[in-house]
């Protein structure tokens, strides 16, 4: 919860015992420091980085069915016509990475849209494949098993770079350099 920021809490308070270990992402360590006037703990103080786990680009995944386009410029061709906050997207969370990326592509596109902000990409999932929401930022590990029969498309990524695993899909960087 909280961006990740309840659990680097609780963690950080803890005794440095060395039996607590913190599996953190991108937003405990590095955006909460800017989405929050006071943070209880210190990203770079409180905590010693052991090893990287991964890396997986964030997405923008569509529903073929709600949005039928085939590459991002459609996509924002349509948002540009439709009228302000009318068009949906979903994220795991308010001010988590897949949040932030989708308002740095509203205001690079000039669109505006309207955010729904799940409890986790579990529960925002459901949403995406059924077209409650016609779009969803989140990491390409959880939409991978949706594509092979076109249940999801993926438009962009928000790696810096072209990703092997979808040659095919230009990074946001590409387009709004």
């Amino acid at each position: 919860g909280a961006g990740s920021a309840i659990a680097a809490t609780g963690v950080a308070r803890s005794a440095p015992d060395g039996h607590r270990v913190m599996l953190g992402d991108l937003s405990a360590f590095s955006t909460d420091t800017y989405l929050y006037k006071k943070l209880s703990y210190g990203p770079v103080n409180d905590f010693a980085s052991i090893t990287l786990t991964g890396r997986t680009p964030y997405v923008l995944a569509v529903n073929p069915k709600v949005h039928p386009y085939k590459t991002l410029d459609e996509l924002i061709a349509a948002l540009r016509k439709a009228p302000a906050g009318t068009v949906n997207y979903g994220s795991a969370g308010m001010g988590g990475p897949a949040h932030l990326t989708a308002v740095m592509l509203e205001r690079a596109a000039g669109v505006n849209m309207l955010h729904i902000a799940y409890k986790g990409t579990g529960p925002a999932m459901p949403s995406l494949l059924s077209g409650e929401i016609g779009m969803l930022f989140t990491v390409y590990s959880s939409v991978k098993p949706f594509l092979a029969n076109d249940r999801l498309r993926i438009l962009a990524t928000a790696a810096p770079k072209a990703q092997s695993e979808l040659p095919d899909v230009a990074p946001l960087a590409s387009e709004f350099p």
